[in-house]
């Protein structure tokens, strides 16, 4: 099945096919400037990385996980690549609130080249979980 990553500078240089990638970009603007500009292709799978922007500027982890269960009802193939640096509240509550797949190796192995930006192995790492999830579809 063909995938496509769509997410912030944190994907920028992920070695995947397709990579659409917005540096400083909110998940809130993707939702209301972008998602209904891309039509839920059934034979397609959405592999989105936002939200670190959004709440490292003060956006609210509620409104953050609401964006995600919008684009969660929009697309009918996604997958979720939670951002590091949060608690364990926002990914239970986000656990509780998701039921689509998410990756959460931002989460747990995140090494980063600036204290930001992930390393190639850490990309590499999401580039696996990303193929391992794809092929359940």
């Amino acid at each position: 099945m063909i995938y496509t990553v769509i997410g912030d500078s944190l994907i920028e240089h992920i070695n995947c096919k397709y990579v659409n990638c917005h540096p400083s970009m909110t998940l809130e603007h993707w939702v209301e400037n972008y998602c209904p500009l891309i039509d839920n292709d059934e034979n397609e799978i959405f592999v989105f990385c936002f939200g670190l922007n959004d709440l490292s500027s003060g956006i609210h982890s509620d409104d953050v996980i609401k964006n995600y269960k919008i684009l969660e009802n929009k697309y009918t193939n996604c997958i979720f690549i939670l951002p590091p640096f949060q608690t364990s509240y926002f990914y239970n509550d986000f656990d509780s609130a998701i039921n689509t797949h998410n990756i959460k190796t931002f989460a747990t192995d995140y090494i980063g080249v600036d204290g930001i930006h992930p390393t190639n192995d850490t990309l590499d790492k999401i580039k696996e979980n990303i193929e391992c999830i794809a092929n359940d579809f």
